[in-house]
């Protein structure tokens, strides 16, 4: 079943689709004008004055398309909010260590994520196995990521950044959600 935010995405997908449609066969039919004419000279006075227009067209559809989209940039989305939990990740060579292991459902959990060797990338998988979440570790950084769980269950956490021979073997299968 698709969210109201997955049909939006859908529709608004369709309507780009159409009018990248649209724009092609316009192109299309104006360049082949000039084959149409028999013989006759394009008007070099009337593309002179139809092309400012083509500018303010892409210029316009492209803060069309800011305007749509900026809304949903990350930095209007988070806010300095206390949290309730605040979990420590920290990845190491080949494996996750997690403090707390245990959050409740419904509560506004901070993950602060690490790492103490290389580049590894967190990644939380909700109990059905569809990724909910994805964060970098980075040595001598920390990147903190929010997420509220809705519902219970045994969360897993895997490295999705190859980080050496055993990096499959990087699975930390056991963070809970309680009701």
């Amino acid at each position: 079943m698709m969210t109201s935010l997955g049909t939006g995405i859908a529709v608004g997908y369709l309507i780009f689709v159409a009018l990248g449609l649209i724009i092609s066969f316009a192109v299309l039919w104006s360049t082949r004008a000039g084959r149409r004419d028999k013989g006759q000279g394009v008007d070099v006075e009337r593309a002179e004055k139809a092309e400012p227009w083509w500018g303010v067209f892409v210029v316009g559809l492209l803060a069309i398309l800011l305007g749509l989209t900026i809304w949903r940039a990350p930095w209007f989305t988070e806010n300095d909010d206390p949290k309730d939990v605040q979990v420590q990740v920290t990845g190491i060579q080949f494996g996750f260590l997690v403090q707390p292991t245990q959050v409740k459902a419904g509560e506004d959990v901070e993950f602060n994520v690490t790492s103490k060797d290389v580049n590894h990338a967190m990644g939380l998988y909700n109990p059905q196995g569809q990724m909910i979440m994805n964060v970098e570790a980075i040595p001598g950084y920390t990147i903190s990521r929010s997420y509220r769980f809705t519902e219970p269950g045994t969360y897993e956490i895997r490295c999705l950044e190859f980080c050496g021979y055993k990096h499959h073997e990087m699975i930390y299968p056991a963070f809970q959600v309680t009701a």
